[in-house]
């Protein structure tokens, strides 16, 4: 038993991405069949449609040493500032507009609601300076996990 978990284990290693493809593939199918019968909403089938090809890009290039830096410039600047922009959007809106004491507090509905996205700019650029920094500073090396 532990030599056929062994060579199916082997196998899978060594064409994961096969797997990967068919994964995708019946994922995007399920979540499009769910839209079309009304169980889901539409940014799902969206975000597996368009994320989950880009994961597998980089899932595979990212093996290669030789796209290792340009994969992890991605990974950092993209997904991480974003992932920093999220909370430091949502606290500086809070401070900006929402609060009792916040200076843009009275402006009108439809101001507030043009402000709030257009803030999203300013505070993702932020968080991607700082991940760029964070990243050249470590020579865009990936953090070992070995």
């Amino acid at each position: 038993m532990k030599e056929k978990i062994k060579a199916s284990w082997n196998m899978f290693k060594k064409n994961w991405l096969w797997f990967a493809i068919g994964a995708y593939i019946s994922t995007t199918i399920i979540f499009w069949c769910f839209f079309f019968l009304e169980f889901i909403g539409l940014t799902v089938p969206i975000l597996n449609t368009v994320l989950y090809p880009i994961a597998i890009v980089i899932a595979y290039y990212g093996r290669e040493p030789k796209y290792e830096k340009i994969i992890t410039r991605i990974v950092l600047v993209g997904c991480f500032g974003y992932a920093l922009s999220v909370p430091m959007w949502l606290i500086t809106a809070y401070l900006l507009i929402v609060a009792p004491w916040a200076p843009f507090q009275d402006l009108p509905t439809h101001l507030r609601n043009l402000f709030l996205p257009l803030l999203m700019i300013p505070t993702y650029g932020l968080a991607a300076y700082l991940m760029y920094r964070v990243g050249k500073k470590r020579d865009w090396k990936r953090p070992s996990t070995y």
